[in-house]
């Protein structure tokens, strides 16, 4: 039988957010709110993963064992919108694939390099979010359950995803649409 730091789960469930993130997290959904007809989707990305760090640094850090290095979660399914993956593109110019590919998804991510992410500053929202709130030793067997924080954690980070799909379902390659969400290991092929 499996031990589980339970006392630092409590300690999560019963910490509120700091008033300073909610003031950001408001701010950053009537930002959203306010975006009408075209908008710069990466600005509003920029600030969408401002806030989702702010958020991790200050709040979830502080109950997660999660560090550089530790790469375990990258190696789960990691579905990625295609606003996140052209997002990546734009800035690195890495090939998206826009084919349907069989895939893996206990594979390594495409961008974990030497077990360091090669896209930090540009990961996608799913990976800004998830955070072990156990000893990373529960890491080890992703069949065995440990508590997690992820975008399913939160009712707001939800609604953000939201945004992120519903924005991701209106783009379109010439008349063909694009899907709106695969995993990162579709949309970037591994070498």
């Amino acid at each position: 039988m499996k031990k589980y730091d339970i006392n630092n789960i409590k300690k999560f469930k019963k910490t509120p957010i700091p008033k300073k993130i909610i003031k950001r997290m408001i701010w950053l959904d009537e930002y959203i709110s306010n975006q009408t007809g075209t908008c710069n989707a990466q600005e509003i990305i920029k600030n969408i993963y401002s806030v989702a760090d702010l958020y991790m640094k200050e709040h979830i850090s502080n109950f997660s064992p999660c560090h550089k290095g530790c790469s375990y979660c990258c190696h789960v399914a990691l579905d990625v919108t295609a606003l996140e993956a052209i997002y990546i593109h734009s800035i690195t110019d890495i090939e998206i694939n826009h084919r349907s590919v069989k895939i893996d998804k206990t594979s390594a991510c495409p961008f974990l390099k030497n077990d360091i992410c090669s896209i930090y500053e540009l990961r996608p929202l799913v990976c800004r979010l998830f955070a072990s709130l156990e000893p990373v030793k529960m890491c080890k067997s992703p069949q065995s359950f440990h508590s997690l924080h992820s975008i399913k954690s939160s009712d707001f980070w939800l609604n953000i995803m939201g945004w992120f799909l519903l924005n991701s379902s209106k783009l379109t390659i010439g008349p063909f649409p694009i899907s709106p969400l695969k995993d990162i290991r579709e949309w970037f092929i591994k070498n």
